[in-house]
């Protein structure tokens, strides 16, 4: 690895988590630590649970595990297509649309790890945002080969 991209991702994380602790600090006292613990703790359980799979997961099943994590955050949306080799899903109400979609950008490439480490052959994509001026946020899992760049 380069010893310069070395320091600027030593940068960035300690940019990151002074950032990120004094918005969690703040969350806590607004909503309170318990109610904070919850709304994080069974997401990430939920994660752990799929990684413990022994299995690779086809595109349903890793739409479905995303979908979960999207009713906990209290995300809805519509099921456009779901088949073991591809899954799209329509967001129409998202709490967190008022961020910016950088924001969003960022959850998703969480999402797409969390893809990645339940079949590798598939990939994650959002294709469009509700921040960005689309009137619903999409997105969908697909077969590497079968990903259409551009859009």
């Amino acid at each position: 690895m380069n010893p310069d991209a070395v320091g600027d991702v030593r940068q960035l994380i300690a940019l990151w988590g002074t950032m990120h602790d004094a918005i969690i600090r703040h969350v806590a006292e607004e909503c309170g630590e318990g109610r904070l613990k919850r709304a994080l703790y069974e997401p990430l359980r939920q994660l752990g649970k799929a990684a413990a799979q022994s299995q690779a997961a086809t595109a349903a099943e890793i739409g479905r595990a995303i979908m979960g994590l999207e009713t906990l955050w209290e995300i809805e949306g519509r099921l456009v297509e779901e088949n073991p080799q591809r899954f799209v899903r329509q967001v129409t109400y998202c709490p967190w649309s008022h961020f910016a979609p950088l924001s969003c950008r960022v959850f998703g490439w969480w999402v797409e790890g969390l893809c990645q480490g339940m079949n590798s052959r598939f990939v994650y994509r959002l294709d469009r945002l509700i921040p960005e001026g689309a009137q619903t946020c999409q997105w969908s899992i697909s077969e590497q080969d079968a990903v259409v760049t551009g859009a």
